[in-house]
């Protein structure tokens, strides 16, 4: 009975994380898509059909389905998950990895727009310039790292590992993605660009390009696994002294009960 309720308390828990993590995901999915988009409607630009449907199709989906089959940590631990959409946990996830990916994607137009042989916009409406190329690429590995960040496993899932179809969908996406970023002159990716309307970017900079998105990767682990967590033991603590304190303020004084005693004998 003890291990059908420890393994009914643990599945549980996991359950509940896993749906948390997938609606952060689909939530800074779609921030992601808003950002990258406002830049490129900025200097009248947009995505093309294709990038779309490779964003959509063949990474958001096979992330956001394969990312929820993570099972339940083996042991279970006397933490609880956080229990609410809108607890400040959850709120400072999203909006921390917002500012991040909004930070890097502007960081990584920037540093294109300094380029000696960057050479603006000038057809308004077209997706066949520099800029639509850097944000795409960029954003491509924005998707990876924010489900990444958001699958950390302990103290309630199993480590991603575990989960082998999840696993090999993000190593392969990731793959690719740093293959069109690093080496577009392979005849295979040179095609598969063709289709997806990437412009020719110098190798110095496509390097660059790759080590802000590294970093980017990064930030975004560190955030939540470092300041998250720091947050959640500054709100349990929080907790722990309010209670000690309603706690506290409840009890009668010694002082009191005696001096109730002695108007009680004076009867």
């Amino acid at each position: 009975t003890t291990l059908f309720r420890s393994k009914i308390l643990r599945e549980g828990r996991a359950a509940l994380v896993t749906s948390f993590q997938c609606f952060k995901y689909m939530a800074l999915y779609s921030m992601i898509q808003f950002v990258s988009v406002t830049i490129l409607y900025s200097i009248s630009s947009n995505l093309s059909d294709f990038q779309y449907l490779w964003i959509d199709l063949f990474s958001i989906l096979p992330l956001a389905v394969l990312m929820s089959r993570t099972g339940a940590y083996k042991t279970l631990v006397p933490q609880q998950p956080t229990g609410s959409l809108m607890s400040i946990t959850v709120i400072a996830s999203v909006l921390g990895q917002v500012l991040i990916a909004l930070a890097t994607q502007i960081i990584a137009y920037q540093v294109l727009k300094s380029q000696d042989w960057f050479e603006p916009l000038t057809e308004k409406g077209s997706v066949a310039c520099y800029e639509n190329t850097v944000i795409f690429l960029f954003s491509n590995v924005q998707y990876i790292a924010v489900v990444l960040a958001f699958s950390i496993s302990k103290p309630f899932r199993k480590p991603i590992s575990s989960n082998i179809l999840f696993a090999v969908a993000v190593t392969v996406l990731l793959v690719l993605s740093y293959l069109i970023i690093l080496f577009p002159t392979v005849p295979v990716l040179d095609w598969f660009e063709g289709i997806l309307g990437i412009e020719y970017l110098p190798t110095q900079f496509r390097i660059i390009l790759a080590a802000i998105s590294l970093g980017n990767f990064g930030f975004c682990y560190l955030y939540e696994k470092i300041i998250v967590v720091w947050l959640v033991e500054k709100l349990k603590a929080a907790v722990r002294r309010r209670k000690v304190k309603t706690a506290s303020n409840e009890l009668v004084p010694v002082s009191a009960i005696e001096e109730l005693h002695r108007h009680q004998h004076s009867f």
